[in-house]
C-alpha cells in the first residue's frame, strides 16, 4: 500500500504578526533567513523526501498556490498534486480532498497527514515514527503521533492514553482511552498532573478509507460537498482547481473535531523528534539562543538592563533598554511591541487593523507574485513607489488601470514592454509612460531578473485598480 504524503498548508498567520501575515503566512514567512528561502514549507517538504513515496499531496488555498508551486524543487513539482480550495473550511474538508484525490489515483494509500507550518528537530525520529505506525494504519487504526507535554498549553490538543503506558515505549503505538482539543489552563494543567497524556502534533496517519468512513459516519456532509466539489475540478497550470460552490457547502471544522474527539480506533505513538508548532512568538523564540539575561535575539538587536525578552530586528538595528518580558519584532512596515503575557492577544490587534482597513493587516512590504515580487519604498498623496522584480521567463498581465498611470524605470536588467499597440524593449536607465485607461504588460524574456522602479500616480493606488485581460497564471478576472 502506498504512502501519500499529505501536507495541509492553511492558516490566517495572526499569531506571528508582523512577520507572518494572512496573504503571506508563516510557512511561507522568513523566519529564520532574511530572504525567505529556509522556510517551514521548505522544511517540511525535505522531511517528505526521506520518506518511501513516490507521491505527494498538498493543499492549499487559492491565494498560496505560487508560494507552494515556488517552493518546490522541479523533482517534487512532478511528484506532486497540488489541490486549490477556493475557501478556507478548515483541515477536515482539505483532509477529505486529499483522502478523496488518493482514492480516485491509488485505489486506496496510506495518508501521512501533517501541517506546512510545524518544526521538527529531528526529521530522522519523524521518520522511524511514521514507518512504526504503517502497520497499525494498515490495520485500520487512525494513529497519531505524540508528544510529551512540557507545560499546560491551552493551544494544542492533548491525549489520554491507556493506564500503564504514559511512558510509552518509543515507535510502539498504545491505545487512546480519551482525546480533548484545546483545553482551558484549569483542564490542561489536570491532565499533566495525572502524567498519563500527550500533546497532539497534528499528524496523523492511516488508510484514505478509513478517514473517508469516518467522515461519512461523523460529517456526511462534508463527504459529500467535497466528492462534487472534486468532480468539478478543473485543471490550470499543474494546479488542481476543486469547484467553489460545492465546496463552499463545507463545514469550517478541524479534523481533530470532526474526526479525531468521536473516533474509538485511535492509537497514539510517541514521537521524541522536536516537535514544535511555532504558534506564537514564545514558541518561534524557542528556537533562538538564549543571551545570559534570557533575551532571545534574532536578527541585529542590543539590550541594556532588559531580561527575558523576544527582540526579532529584520532590517535594521532594534535597541532594548530597561524593559523585561517584552516582544519586539521590527519588519519594513510594521513594528509590534507587546508585554509577552499579551502574545495570545496579538490576533485582537491585527483584528482592529482590519476594521480600520489597515493593509499592514494583511500584506506585508514585500509581495511575491508568480512573476517575481514588489516592494512598497514609499508612498503619499496621489502617488506611490515600487520597487518591482520580475523574474526569467515571466511576465505580468496584460492590464490596464482606470484611477492612476504609472512611471517604469528599468536600474538593471531588460525588460518588454507592451503599451496599446507598441511593443518595445527597455533597458538600463531607460524609462516609460504608462497612461490611465491603457493596457499594458511588463515581461522579463531573458535570463537574469530585471529590476524596475514604478511611480504610481492618481487619486486611487489599490491594488484592486486592475482590469486583466491576459494572464499566463490563470487570474483573469481577478484583483
Amino acid at each position: 500500500m502506498k504512502l501519500i504524503p499529505v501536507v495541509m498548508c492553511g492558516g490566517s498567520g495572526t499569531r506571528l504578526w508582523p512577520l507572518s501575515r494572512k496573504n503571506h503566512p508563516k510557512q511561507f514567512a522568513p523566519l529564520f533567513d532574511k530572504d525567505g528561502e529556509d522556510t517551514l514549507f521548505r522544511r517540511t517538504m525535505d522531511r517528505v523526501a526521506r520518506l518511501e513515496s513516490q507521491r505527494s499531496i498538498v493543499v492549499c488555498n487559492r491565494a498560496h498556490r505560487f508560494f507552494v508551486a515556488g517552493g518546490l524543487h522541479e523533482r517534487e513539482r512532478r511528484a506532486c498534486t497540488i489541490l486549490v480550495e477556493p475557501h478556507q473550511r478548515g483541515t477536515a474538508p482539505a483532509a477529505t480532498l486529499a483522502a478523496l484525490e488518493a482514492r480516485r489515483e491509488f485505489g486506496d494509500a496510506l495518508l501521512l497527514i501533517m501541517p506546512s507550518d510545524h518544526a521538527i528537530a529531528s526529521p530522522e525520529v519523524f521518520a522511524s515514527a511514521v514507518d512504526a505506525a504503517a502497520q497499525s494504519a494498515r490495520e485500520n487504526c487512525i494513529v497519531m503521533f505524540g508528544i510529551k507535554p512540557a507545560r499546560a498549553e491551552t493551544d494544542y490538543g492533548y491525549i489520554r492514553t491507556a493506564p500503564g503506558t504514559a511512558a510509552g515505549t518509543h515507535n510502539v503505538a498504545v491505545k487512546v482511552v480519551e482525546f480533548c482539543e484545546k483545553p482551558d489552563q484549569a483542564t490542561a494543567a489536570a491532565w499533566i498532573a495525572r502524567g498519563d497524556c500527550y500533546w497532539n502534533s497534528g499528524i496523523f496517519l492511516l488508510k484514505a478509507s478509513v478517514y473517508l468512513d469516518a467522515i461519512a459516519q461523523f460529517e456526511p456532509g462534508i463527504g459529500r460537498a467535497c466528492e462534487q466539489a472534486l468532480e468539478k475540478r478543473y485543471d490550470d497550470l499543474g494546479f488542481i482547481h476543486v469547484e467553489a460552490d460545492s465546496f463552499a457547502e463545507c463545514r469550517d471544522i478541524s479534523i481533530d473535531y470532526a474526526v479525531m474527539e468521536r473516533a474509538d480506533n485511535l492509537l497514539l505513538l510517541p514521537a521524541d523528534m522536536g516537535w514544535n508548532d511555532l504558534g506564537g512568538w514564545h514558541a518561534l523564540a524557542g528556537a533562538f539562543a538564549a543571551d545570559a539575561h534570557d533575551n532571545r535575539i534574532r536578527g541585529d538587536a542590543i539590550c541594556k538592563d532588559a531580561t527575558g525578552n523576544i527582540i526579532y530586528a529584520q532590517d535594521r538595528l532594534v535597541g532594548v533598554l530597561g524593559v523585561d518580558d517584552c516582544i519586539v519584532v521590527d519588519t519594513p512596515d510594521a513594528v509590534l511591541v507587546a508585554a509577552g503575557k499579551h502574545a495570545p492577544d496579538i490576533k485582537h490587534l491585527v483584528a482592529d487593523l482590519r476594521d480600520q482597513q489597515r493593509p499592514e493587516a494583511d500584506e506585508p512590504r514585500k509581495v511575491l507574485r508568480p512573476w517575481g515580487y514588489y516592494e512598497s519604498v514609499n508612498q503619499g498623496d496621489n502617488f506611490q513607489v515600487k520597487r518591482i522584480v520580475v523574474s526569467p521567463g515571466q511576465g505580468l498581465s496584460l492590464q490596464l488601470h482606470h484611477h492612476r498611470s504609472e512611471h517604469w524605470v528599468v536600474v538593471k536588467g531588460k525588460a518588454r514592454v507592451t503599451k496599446g499597440d507598441d511593443v518595445f524593449t527597455l533597458t538600463e536607465n531607460e524609462s516609460t509612460y504608462i497612461p490611465a485607461k491603457t493596457r499594458h504588460r511588463l515581461e522579463n524574456v531573458y535570463d537574469e531578473p530585471v529590476f524596475l522602479i514604478e511611480v504610481q500616480c492618481g487619486d486611487y493606488l489599490g491594488e484592486d485598480d486592475i482590469e486583466r485581460f491576459d494572464d499566463r497564471y490563470g487570474r483573469a478576472g481577478e484583483a
